[in-house]
């Protein structure tokens, strides 16, 4: 894990930004020997203050809207000029990385950024999803898409009248993410783009995927995304805490205390995936972690006794 470097790529939406960064966090003190976190050019410039910790290092690619995306642009262009200057500035960034001597050993992308996973490929490096969306969402759109079994036509402009997943509810249209109904004004934009997001993990010999969730709170909806592709192997999943969980655990505890080093190592999987299956590394106890590290919430879900 001291030897990995790992570079972390969002657009710069707080949405996007926040869950990466924490991510990022938990990679450092997990034992990373090194994190790049990346965003656009423009996006970069808006920070105010960089938040300084060891091992953590800045960069960026352009998005072809180096002075700001103006409220004007037109979406479609937004999405094609991202996917063509990204791809072109991220292979730069990479191979930038390497020419210093520090070449990227895994590549950690999020939302709207599937042709990152086609540029990792491309270059032999191993990519990570890092799903914002719920894991419920991100279900129903790999019934969309997915190659083998998906009920995304794109000949057709109706959706489907309902979905059906094995353990959960009939999901009717009205139940589906909006952006995956063609009556969205986004739709046009935002389906090719999650469509993109399928294919490039069904393309990917070994895909991983880290779910922002816990596997006790949507087990149904991780078994499904957990289902055997049609070359029967399954796609890694790394979901058995949300991310917001290990990096509050580090803001409270020593990092020295047992629990959280058994916290920690649960980001090492993603240096080992030549082993079984990320999904079945090691983890503690749930009701472990309620009584030595969770603090009270007034959220009932979010207290795992």
């Amino acid at each position: 894990m001291e030897n990995k470097h790992f570079l972390l790529i969002s657009l710069p939406g707080q949405g996007h930004i926040n869950p990466m960064f924490q991510l990022g966090k938990c990679l450092i003190h997990a034992g990373a020997g090194r994190v790049t976190f990346a965003t656009t050019e423009h996006g970069l410039t808006q920070v105010k203050a960089f938040p300084s910790l060891e091992n953590l290092h800045y960069a960026s690619f352009s998005d072809g809207f180096d002075d700001g995306i103006k409220p004007t642009n037109d979406p479609h262009r937004i999405m094609a000029e991202l996917k063509r200057v990204g791809s072109q500035t991220l292979t730069e960034l990479l191979l930038s990385l390497s020419k210093e001597g520090n070449p990227a050993s895994y590549l950690i992308y999020t939302l709207l950024l599937p042709w990152a996973a086609d540029v990792a490929r491309d270059m032999s490096i191993p990519s990570v999803f890092l799903c914002i969306l719920s894991t419920t969402a991100f279900a129903l759109c790999y019934c969309f898409f997915e190659e083998r079994d998906g009920v995304y036509d794109s000949n057709d402009n109706r959706p489907p009248s309902s979905i059906e997943m094995p353990g959960l509810p009939l999901f009717t249209s009205k139940d589906m993410p909006s952006f995956l109904l063609p009556n969205d004004p986004h739709a046009s934009t935002l389906i090719p783009l999650f469509q993109h997001h399928i294919q490039a993990l069904e393309k990917d010999s070994k895909p991983c995927v880290l779910l922002n969730t816990s596997d006790c709170l949507e087990e149904e909806a991780i078994r499904l995304i957990r289902q055997k592709r049609k070359d029967n192997s399954e796609i890694d999943l790394f979901c058995r805490y949300p991310i917001w969980l290990i990096s509050t655990i580090h803001s409270k505890r020593e990092s020295r205390s047992h629990a959280y080093k058994e916290l920690a190592g649960l980001c090492k999987p993603f240096t080992a995936r030549d082993v079984s299956s990320i999904s079945r590394s090691s983890i503690i106890n749930m009701k472990k972690i309620d009584q030595t590290i969770c603090a009270p919430s007034h959220h009932k879900f979010l207290n795992f006794g």
